[in-house]
């Protein structure tokens, strides 16, 4: 989605290039940006504190405390944290209802969607009454998420407007339907699909109508067009100026499980020296590693960002650092957890849940 396509934490930080859900500016499942969007939440970059050690904790234990982190972010008031909690209670679908109901009528659309669409993906049918409304929401893309949703719940639903959301001049809504499309799994999407890459958004960057096109063909491979891989898979060596494209190439080769990437992503996360790649690239190449294999995740790369001064870099290693699932990693997620940064210790909190 993080958001996260949702994904993957679609929100939780893929983390500093997903979703944006702060005011009203565009945003998509799928938005990367080369910058920092964590630091408009909370721009001071305080370190990770140098507490003395904690004692000793279980997983249960941690897990409980997890939760209560991710109930307090969500209490928050603040539309990214609620969108995080969200996702990152996917890995806890027993308590997530409170905070899902919130989402769903929230006054920020991006959160609105992605509520949407983690009900539609853990088929919480209970909240049929709640995403009713959305199929008349006043943004394209909740409505989307909305058709989704009812669809999850086996309602005949009229999937139609999708063509049109496929055709339209904004990235942010075109994206958001192709990410539907391929999440409905109906292969008959495929022509129109195919149609719409590299068509409209005149008014768009170059960039921007790329990323639009990647996650067009992210549906496609998931309707199973293979073929598209090749385009998912070429994009991980655009150049450094268009990171971005890198960083989503990165996701969508996660979350397809993409196994003929693996040598190009440990390539793009080891590097070392005059090679070696910005932070986010390296974790976003880390994570999609995690998500393929976790015994071959290269866990060195998200924990030497565990402790950087940015925190947006130290909540894209704890979304990481949780994908691998391995208990190797709790020290350092239960440290992040005590973070000075709320964003950091959403996610250190949704990798909590993730470790078996």
């Amino acid at each position: 989605m993080m958001f996260v396509g949702l994904t993957g934490v679609a929100c939780a930080i893929i983390t500093a290039c997903e979703t944006s859900v702060q005011g009203d500016e565009q945003w998509s499942s799928r938005e990367f940006v080369p910058a920092e969007p964590l630091a408009t939440v909370e721009p001071t970059l305080a370190p990770a504190p140098t507490a003395s050690p904690a004692p000793a904790m279980t997983l249960d234990q941690m897990k409980s405390s997890a939760l209560d982190v991710l109930y307090q972010a969500a209490d928050s008031g603040n539309p990214l944290m609620l969108a995080n909690a969200i996702e990152a209670m996917k890995a806890y679908p027993d308590g997530i209802r409170p905070i899902v109901r919130r989402g769903l009528v929230a006054e920020n659309r991006g959160v609105r969607f992605v509520s949407a669409m983690v009900v539609g993906e853990l088929q919480l049918k209970d909240m049929q009454p709640l995403v009713e409304p959305l199929m008349l929401d006043e943004s394209d893309s909740v409505r989307a998420a909305a058709m989704y949703a009812k669809q999850q719940f086996g309602a005949n639903v009229d999937l139609s407007p999708l063509a049109t959301m496929l055709r339209s001049e904004s990235a942010e809504v075109k994206g958001n339907a192709a990410f539907v499309l391929g999440e409905l799994g109906e292969p008959s999407a495929i022509p129109m699909l195919r149609q719409s890459m590299g068509r409209g958004l005149a008014r768009e960057s170059t960039t921007r109508a790329r990323i639009v096109d990647l996650q067009i063909a992210e549906a496609l491979v998931k309707l199973g067009a293979d073929q598209h891989l090749d385009g998912i898979r070429s994009a991980l060596f655009s150049p450094a100026e268009q990171a971005e494209l890198i960083l989503l190439a990165c996701q969508i080769c996660g979350d397809l499980e993409v196994r003929g990437a693996v040598a190009d992503l440990h390539n793009l996360a080891n590097r070392t020296g005059d090679r070696e790649l910005p932070p986010e690239v390296r974790l976003a190449a880390a994570l999609a590693l995690a998500r393929i294999d976790a015994s071959s995740a290269p866990i060195n790369v998200p924990l030497g960002y565990a402790t950087d001064d940015r925190p947006d870099l130290r909540a894209q290693a704890a979304v990481a650092l949780g994908a691998t699932g391995s208990r190797q990693t709790l020290p350092a997620l239960r440290t992040l957890m005590s973070d000075s940064s709320e964003a950091v210790r959403v996610s250190a909190a949704g990798g909590i849940l993730q470790i078996r």
